[in-house]
């Protein structure tokens, strides 16, 4: 009993904070941006705007144009951890930008 105990709290602790985004990215003339590596950053903020995380990824997107990141496990920038984020504060948004290029000149898609 004592064994499974211990078990199941090593995998408890092996797990990551995060949680999952997918998207399908086109460029500027609404054409798939598919199997390339794209820049993508994103930023958790409050309902009034101010930063609580931000982090970057490069994603490679699959044939279909769609990239699947785990949000909490890409560069954070700055100071802040995910574990900062205050999810018991309210609101929690997600603002998302993107660069098809696969560098950092970013394009905001919106929260």
């Amino acid at each position: 009993m004592a064994i499974a105990f211990v078990l199941s709290s090593i995998a408890a602790m092996a797990q990551t904070d995060g949680f999952s985004y997918q998207a399908v990215v086109r460029d500027a003339n609404g054409e798939l941006v598919n199997n390339s590596k794209v820049g993508l950053r994103l930023t958790l903020t409050d309902k009034d705007d101010n930063q609580m995380y931000q982090e970057t990824h490069t994603p490679t997107t699959n044939s279909y144009g769609v990239l699947n990141v785990t949000v909490g496990s890409g560069q954070a920038t700055g100071n802040k951890k995910m574990s900062d984020v205050n999810w018991a504060s309210g609101d929690v948004w997600m603002r998302v930008e993107i660069d098809p290029k696969g560098g950092s000149e970013y394009t905001d898609m919106g929260n």
